[in-house]
């Protein structure tokens, strides 16, 4: 009988959430309505867009306390910056490929953090009115996530509790390559096959402890 490998672990682990999460993404239009953002704003900025990045710059350079949001071109940039990162989400990747990677999760946390940052920026709003107006258009964009029921809250949650159960079981089994045939032939090197069992048995022992009696968070960690 063949052993799954991590991948196949991983994949059954993990793809059912990271398929749900893809689908909630599709249907908000997020990235599609993000990469018009951006691209409308660049349109705007035209050739001041090079002012603008040095206006970023300096601005990123003050101090914390310093962060309101500024004027003009150098505000219109901050705020489209902060789209176009939420857009480069694969950076938080490795090129492992999925499940190691997860991008549809690394997406939502971005979209997270952002979301954060513009209550932030709005708490004291920016006194330049065009600036203010694209601060809120990107926090409408990104509202689906900001929200406080389900699905994305729910969907993100178990998604992540599952990546952590699956990065907790490739340490315990001593691999760290997503090239099966590199898993294969290092695998005796890197640690002794009773200190794996060893470990794979103190991993489930972890889970069962962990395991809550029923609900959602049960699912979770089951594998």
């Amino acid at each position: 009988m063949d052993t799954p490998i991590p991948g196949d672990i991983g994949e059954d682990l993990l793809a059912e959430g990271h398929d749900h999460l893809r689908t909630l993404f599709r249907q908000a239009e997020i990235v599609p309505r993000l990469r018009a953002f951006v691209r409308q704003h660049g349109g705007r900025l035209g050739p001041a867009i090079d002012d603008g990045r040095q206006g970023l710059r300096r601005w990123l350079g003050e101090s914390p306390a310093a962060h309101r949001l500024p004027d003009g071109r150098t505000g219109l940039t901050v705020v489209r910056s902060l789209a176009q990162w939420v857009l480069d989400y694969h950076a938080e990747g490795a090129d492992e490929g999925f499940p190691f990677d997860v991008p549809y999760l690394a997406l939502y946390d971005r979209c997270l953090q952002v979301t954060t940052a513009i209550r932030t920026f709005r708490r004291e709003a920016p006194a330049d009115r065009q600036v203010q107006n694209s601060l809120e258009r990107l926090q409408q964009i990104l509202r689906p996530i900001d929200a406080d029921v389900p699905p994305f809250v729910l969907v993100s949650a178990r998604l992540t509790r599952r990546v952590e159960c699956f990065a907790e079981l490739r340490e315990a089994l001593r691999l760290q390559s997503t090239d099966p045939e590199t898993v294969a032939t290092t695998a005796p090197e890197l640690g002794t096959l009773n200190d794996i069992q060893g470990a794979v048995t103190a991993l489930e022992a972890s889970l069962r402890a962990r395991r809550p009696a029923r609900g959602e968070s049960r699912a979770a960690t089951d594998f």
